[in-house]
């Protein structure tokens, strides 16, 4: 093998690793409604939900011919159980979603593990809004090493191509010595 193609080799197989960590994943399929002649799809990502940014995606199709509708309004509420139930209610507005064509999605914050409500409304014209009340558990977030663990790895290669390069320069030396 050519020492010469390695980095660009390590290069390649990182980035073919990053592109798919990077890929999007619409998450676990929360519930399915059909509701005022809409279906509304919704799913929760990460799988399983720790505590921290969650994203609500929903996808909206009209009832009778099953045509996504692309131009509707997404609330999400989000409502702690373990705390008074009136004391906080947060509030999120749906984007269209980059990794799907029909979808919108809303990123939370659950801020505690335990049990949360999401409170989902569409608003879609020419149709009655629709609110669909989805109880999720929320586990313990990750520790700190464990979110910082991709870029921990990330110098292994590094570190490696470094080591890699000395040690081929040294055996080079040794075979042509300076004059």
């Amino acid at each position: 093998m050519n020492v010469h193609r390695l980095p660009r080799l390590v290069l390649l197989l990182v980035l073919a690793g990053w592109v798919r960590v990077g890929s999007a994943d619409t998450g676990q399929l929360r519930e399915v409604v059909q509701m005022n002649g809409l279906n509304v799809v919704i799913f929760t990502a990460p799988t399983p939900l720790r505590a921290g940014e969650v994203e609500v995606v929903t996808l909206v199709t009209v009832e009778a011919t099953g045509r996504p509708v692309l131009d509707y309004q997404l609330d999400v509420r989000v409502r702690s159980k373990q705390w008074d139930t009136e004391a906080l209610s947060l509030l999120s507005m749906g984007v269209p979603d980059p990794g799907t064509r029909f979808a919108k999605k809303a990123t939370v914050l659950l801020a505690t593990p335990g049990e949360w409500e999401l409170s989902v409304e569409i608003q879609a014209p020419e149709f009655d809004p629709v609110t669909v009340v989805v109880e999720v558990a929320v586990g313990n977030p990750h520790p700190l090493w464990w979110q910082l663990l991709p870029w921990l790895l990330a110098a292994v290669p590094c570190l490696g191509l470094i080591l890699a390069r000395d040690a081929i320069t040294q055996r080079s030396r040794r075979r042509f010595p300076a004059s």
